[in-house]
């Protein structure tokens, strides 16, 4: 008998543990990869221009971001990460 108490106080410990993991996944980490989809499907729509070139109209940037904007306005700008 105490030997099947035992077993069912670990199965409780761990359900509580697979609990309290799947709260703290949903609430603050899931939100956090929702948003990065989110973001990146909004670059993979919009025009990045190549804002430097060189001497022979090449483009020439170097950098990690570039400011874009969106077919249906132009007004409307986002910091993507330039893909060259």
């Amino acid at each position: 008998m105490k030997q099947a108490m035992g077993e069912a106080n670990m199965t409780i410990v761990i359900v509580l543990i697979i609990a309290v993991l799947s709260v703290l996944f949903f609430s603050f980490i899931w939100p956090n990869i929702k948003m990065q989809f989110k973001h990146d499907t909004r670059c993979d729509d919009a025009i990045c221009l190549c804002p430097e070139f060189d001497a022979n109209g090449k483009c020439s940037y170097h950098g990690a971001t570039v400011e874009c904007y969106f077919k249906e306005d132009r007004n409307k700008k986002i910091t993507c990460a330039w893909k060259g």
